[in-house]
């Protein structure tokens, strides 16, 4: 079963090739608007995607603590 992190990668790279298809033909009727649109997309996963591996690398540093201490 694919954790939440793995998830998010897969959707953001399910996303850059959507934004990549529609990056190939610019002269598309609301293909910028499009591109634009996945950009927001694709950032928005990558920040949350960011803040899940911080958390995770914080939750192992505590862990990691723990066992020392």
């Amino acid at each position: 079963m694919l954790s939440e992190i793995e998830k998010l990668r897969e959707e953001i790279k399910y996303y850059k090739r959507e934004r990549d298809d529609w990056k190939v033909d610019m002269k598309m009727l609301h293909a910028k608007e499009k591109v634009q649109e996945l950009d927001n997309k694709i950032q928005e996963l990558q920040d949350k995607l960011y803040d899940m591996e911080f958390k995770e690398l914080v939750k192992e540093e505590s862990q990691h603590n723990n066992i020392q201490g």
